[in-house]
C-alpha cells in the first residue's frame, strides 16, 4: 500500500502510476501495479501533466529491490523497441511510408501493467456474472494503439468473435498475444479494438500487459475515412485530437473501477 495511488493511500501524491488494490463488491477482482518511462526531472510535463507523473518504486533498502526496478525498466525498454517493428508493419500494411506511425511515441505514455487476479472471495457481484460466466475482469478494449500481453500460460482470457460468441485464447508458450486498441483505430479508421474479458476458472491468475501509448500531445487523427461503425464513433469530430485529453475522456466513459476519482484538471 506504500505505493498505492492516492485514491487507496491519502499520504500519496500519486493517482495515475503506482498499486491498485483489490476493489471489493466491484465486478474487476484483480490488483495490480503500473509503472512507464520517466521523463528527466527537468522536463516540464513530467510536473504539468499528471499522465506523466514519476513511478513509485519499493526502497532500495528492501531486498530485490534494485534489481526489481531494473528488470522492470529493462523490459519496458524491449516492449517500446518492440512497438515500432509492429507499427512499422503496421504502415506498410495500410500502403505508408514505415516511420509512418513513428511521431505518435515521442514522449509515449506507455504502461506495462502487472496484474494478479487472486481468488474470488466473499460474495459474488451479480455485475460478474455474464452468459452463465464469472468474470475477474468485464468485457472492454483497450483505449490505447495496441497491447502486448504476457500470459504466463494462464487461461481466462476471452475474445468476442465476430459471430458475437466468446471464445477462449489459445495459450502458446513462450509468446506475447497482441490486442489492437481504441487509438489505433482511430488513428487509422480501419482495423478493429479487440473486445476481450477475463473469466474466473477458479485458479489465480496472473498477466503483464505492454498498453503501448502515443504521446500525450500526439496528434491522433485518422488518415482517411473510417470504414466501420466502431471507427466512425472513436473518430467523431466531437472528441480530442490529442492523445492525452482523448484518454482523459475515454477513462471517464468507460468507467474503469480502478480509476474511480481520476480527473486530469484537479
Amino acid at each position: 500500500m506504500s505505493l498505492a495511488r492516492r485514491e487507496w493511500n491519502p499520504k500519496n501524491s500519486n493517482r495515475y502510476r503506482g498499486y491498485c488494490p483489490v476493489i471489493p463488491g466491484v465486478a474487476d477482482y484483480k490488483e495490480h501495479v503500473d509503472f512507464s518511462h520517466d521523463l528527466s526531472p527537468s522536463d516540464p510535463l513530467s510536473t504539468d501533466e499528471p499522465f506523466y507523473e514519476p513511478n513509485v518504486w519499493v526502497p532500495d533498502s528492501v531486498s530485490g529491490a534494485s534489481d526489481f526496478k531494473g528488470f522492470i525498466l529493462s523490459y519496458h525498454r524491449c516492449m517500446s523497441d518492440l512497438v515500432f517493428k509492429v507499427s512499422h508493419l503496421l504502415a506498410l500494411g495500410l500502403e505508408k511510408e514505415e516511420n509512418y506511425f513513428d511521431n505518435l511515441f515521442e514522449k509515449p505514455l506507455s504502461t506495462l501493467r502487472l496484474i494478479h487476479y487472486p481468488l474470488r472471495e466473499g460474495t459474488i457481484p451479480e455485475s460478474a456474472i455474464k452468459d452463465g460466466h464469472i468474470l475477474t475482469f468485464k468485457e472492454h478494449t483497450d483505449t490505447n494503439f495496441v497491447t502486448f500481453i504476457c500470459t504466463f500460460g494462464y487461461r481466462g482470457l476471452q475474445i468476442l468473435e465476430g459471430g458475437g460468441s466468446w471464445s477462449d485464447v489459445e495459450v502458446i508458450p513462450d509468446c506475447l498475444l497482441m490486442n489492437a486498441g481504441d487509438a489505433l483505430v482511430k488513428t487509422t479508421g480501419r482495423f478493429k479494438a479487440t473486445r476481450h474479458r477475463v473469466v474466473d476458472y477458479g485458479m489465480e491468475r496472473f498477466s503483464v500487459p505492454f498498453f503501448a501509448e502515443p504521446g500525450y500531445y500526439a496528434d491522433i487523427t485518422r488518415y482517411g475515412a473510417p470504414i466501420s461503425e466502431e471507427a466512425i464513433a472513436l473518430c467523431s469530430t466531437d472528441l480530442p485530437n490529442q492523445y492525452g485529453p482523448w484518454l482523459q475522456e475515454r477513462i471517464k466513459k468507460k468507467k474503469f473501477s480502478d480509476y474511480p476519482a481520476f480527473n486530469h484538471t484537479d
